[in-house]
Parts: structure tokens; C-alpha cells; sequence
């Protein structure tokens, strides 16, 4: 069984069985598929304090019932917060397996773009909402959860960047979700291997990010996201793949991908590997900060850290001495970010961002023939 928020639930014909405890604690029939909700079972819903419940043969229809109602629920101050990101984080879940089954479905599209708004209104509204988001996410394959994660670090990432500029925010958001659909491409034996891959299977891996560009700019998405499925694998001194990309020749939505990509994936079980802490992450990041654009980096400390005081003993300890000043400066200026007031003086990749809202502008795709970087 699992509860469901007894907000979601609305006047009407329900497509499945509802179940609520009775006063010894037994699950027992609330209303049955195909019957209407009434005024008198609103009352109780709004009433009740032991939640309601369905089963899981019941879940699909269930999703299909609140994804249709998903804008009453978001908006709805009488649902927990929590409860708005179970429902939008099991409506996520599915899109993701849906685009993976079929890169090209404009039904799953939309749906992917309506996601990405839902968690952009969400975070907005609430710094728990996102918690909660990555509380769900742990509990599903990495498949679809690297998906969502790299969504909402994008979306996080670029309030600390740009603040509430909702076109900026749901292009990131979008890409970051369709970030590795290439790899609905690669043969699932070599995506899911457990053991280390041979060079060859390496190469086909690293195919995805070609692959995932391909699938996108054949559905036309807009230029960022076709630069954060092709390369949030570049990094700034040029060590990435496909292209070997450096420093300003990498499009600014990318390099905030490559950070929520990278972090996402050492802070989540993988196959041949436990997770990391979040310190160690940072850490890891940083050994290769000379890689990473110093500012997304920054903004990622805040989000993290949460705390000047640490974010500051962080850098003495683990930043580089060249980068330390830039990357401490930078974390002070995405806490100082306030939705709805005046942006602070901010560095290129903030003023990148809002020029691609401002004036519409891109950075065209790499011309440079696919090359396999070393390992790295």
C-alpha cells in the first residue's frame, strides 16, 4: 500500500480503490474504483488524520488522476510540501522511463516541460521542497533518479546564479533532465555492468552525449539544452569529451550540468560503487576545480555548506590557492541571491545566462569532429 495525500483527491469518479485505516488501525474501503467522490467523503478527507491509501496495482491510474490535477495540488497551501514532491517526484519518475522508452514522444515532452516548471514553482516556493525531491529520489534505480537530481541541481544552481528568471530556470531544468537520453542508445548491458569497463564499452559510453544531441536537436529544443546534452562531459581545461572543449568555448547551461552531474553522481549509489558523503563530493570536486567553472562551483558550496563559516574553512582547506578567492567570493554571492530583488554584481557566467534570456542568444554547437579524450 501506499498513502497519498488526501489533498490530491478532489469531487468526481476516482479510477481507483481507496483505502483508510478504521479506528483499530485496519485498512478497509474507502470508495471504490469507478464510484464518484462526494461532498460528504471531501469532509472526511479533510478531516482525517491516519492518511489514505492505495495499492500499488493502483499506482499507475492513481499518477494519471494527479498528474491531470497537478496545478490544484501545487497551488493548494493546505498540502504539505512533502506531499507535493511525492506526487510530482512519482509523476517525474515516469516521464523520465517514458523518454528513455521513446526519445521522440511529444506526449512525454510536454510532460518532461511541465515537470521541469513544477520543480522550478516548488523550489521557489520552498527551500524544503527540494530536500524532500532528493528524499524520493533515493529510494528509485539511478537510471531515472540521476535524471531528476540533475534537474533540480540545475534548477538550484541557476536561482543561485540568475534568481526567479523563470525562462532561464526551465531551460536548465529541461536540460538537465534530458541530460543523458542519449543513452536510451547504449546497449544496456555495458550502461548497467557492474564490474569495470573495457575501453571499448567506454567509448560507447561516452557516446551518449552525441547520441543525446542528436535526439534533441532532432525534436528541435531550444540551443542550451542541445549544448547540456553535448557537453556536460567538457570540462575547462579541455580533459572532457566529445569535442575537448575549453574554457569560454563551453556554453555556460553546460557547465552548470557538468557540476550537478558530477556531484549527483558521486552523492548516489551506483552499480560498482556506494556513495559518497557530501563533503567528500565537494572534495573530489575540487581536487579538479581547474576543470569546473569556478562561479556554478561557488553557488554549489552555498547550496551545500549553507553556512559562511564552513563554506569559507572549505576553501582554505580543500581550493587551490589561485582558485580559493574566486570560488569563496562566488558562494557569497549566490547566498546573497533574493528572489523577487535586484541581482547583485554578479561574474560571466551569471551575465552568460542572462543574455541568453535578455536578447535570446546561444553559443553554437562545436564544429570539432567527436574525439575520445584519456580516461579521466
Amino acid at each position: 500500500m501506499t498513502t497519498i495525500a488526501a489533498g490530491s483527491i478532489e469531487l468526481g469518479t476516482i479510477p481507483f480503490n481507496l483505502y483508510a485505516p478504521d479506528h483499530k488501525g485496519r485498512l478497509v474501503l474507502f470508495c471504490k474504483a469507478g464510484y464518484p467522490i462526494t461532498e460528504k467523503h471531501i469532509g472526511v478527507l479533510k478531516n482525517r488524520d491516519r492518511g489514505f491509501y492505495i495499492g500499488g496495482d493502483d499506482y499507475e491510474a492513481y499518477l494519471d488522476y494527479a498528474h491531470k490535477r497537478l496545478d490544484n495540488i501545487i497551488s493548494d497551501p493546505e498540502i504539505r510540501i512533502s506531499d507535493k514532491a511525492n506526487i510530482t517526484h512519482g509523476i517525474a519518475k515516469r516521464t523520465v522511463r517514458n523518454l528513455l522508452d521513446n526519445p521522440a514522444s511529444a506526449v512525454s515532452l510536454q510532460e518532461s516541460e511541465r515537470v521541469v516548471d513544477t520543480f522550478r514553482d516548488l523550489i521557489l516556493f520552498s527551500t524544503e521542497a527540494a530536500s524532500n525531491l532528493f528524499s524520493f529520489s533515493s529510494l528509485d534505480p539511478y537510471t531515472f533518479s540521476h535524471s531528476i537530481n540533475t534537474s533540480i541541481f540545475c534548477l538550484l544552481l541557476g536561482e543561485k546564479l540568475v534568481g526567479a528568471e523563470d525562462e532561464v530556470l526551465s531551460l536548465l531544468g529541461m536540460g538537465g533532465l534530458l541530460l543523458d537520453i542519449g543513452k536510451s542508445k547504449i546497449d544496456p548491458r555495458i550502461l548497467f555492468k557492474p564490474a569495470k569497463l573495457t575501453d571499448r564499452e567506454l567509448e560507447q559510453i561516452r557516446k551518449h552525449t552525441i547520441y543525446g544531441y542528436e535526439i534533441v536537436n532532432e525534436i528541435g529544443m531550444p540551443e542550451p539544452i542541445l549544448a547540456i546534452c553535448r557537453s556536460h562531459h567538457e570540462r575547462l581545461d579541455g580533459s572532457g569529451y566529445p569535442d575537448g572543449l575549453k574554457g569560454d568555448e563551453i556554453h555556460p547551461f553546460a557547465r552548470i550540468a557538468a557540476i550537478s552531474d558530477v556531484y549527483d553522481a558521486l552523492t548516489s549509489d551506483r552499480i560498482y560503487r556506494k556513495q559518497s558523503s557530501h563533503l567528500h563530493a565537494l572534495t573530489t570536486i575540487a581536487k579538479e576545480i581547474q576543470a569546473y567553472d569556478l562561479e556554478v562551483f561557488g553557488a554549489l558550496l552555498d547550496i551545500v555548506l549553507r553556512n559562511d563559516q564552513l563554506i569559507s574553512t572549505f576553501c582554505d582547506q580543500h581550493i587551490p590557492r589561485g582558485f580559493r578567492q574566486e570560488v569563496y567570493e562566488a558562494s557569497k554571492r549566490a547566498a546573497s541571491v533574493k528572489n523577487g530583488e535586484e541581482l547583485p554584481d554578479g561574474g560571466k557566467i551569471t551575465a552568460a545566462l542572462l543574455a541568453i534570456k535578455q536578447e535570446g542568444s546561444s553559443v553554437p554547437p562545436p564544429e570539432k569532429p567527436a574525439a575520445r579524450p584519456t580516461q579521466g
